[in-house]
């Protein structure tokens, strides 16, 4: 019996996927600006302008 199957290794993210899309959508369409973002999930700016941040 495995115990401790699919045991997380690492940070977890700090946004979820969904989330994380929204972002990335929203602020391709210039909906809304980073700081604006990062106020409304309540992360800082480098956490959605981070590895996989909007482009």
């Amino acid at each position: 019996m495995r115990l401790f199957a699919r045991k997380l290794k690492g940070k977890q993210p700090k946004l979820p996927a969904p989330a994380h899309r929204s972002i990335r959508r929203r602020y391709a369409e210039g909906e809304v600006s980073l700081a604006d973002l990062a106020t409304e999930y309540s992360v800082g700016r480098s956490t959605i302008h981070g590895p996989e941040g909007p482009r």
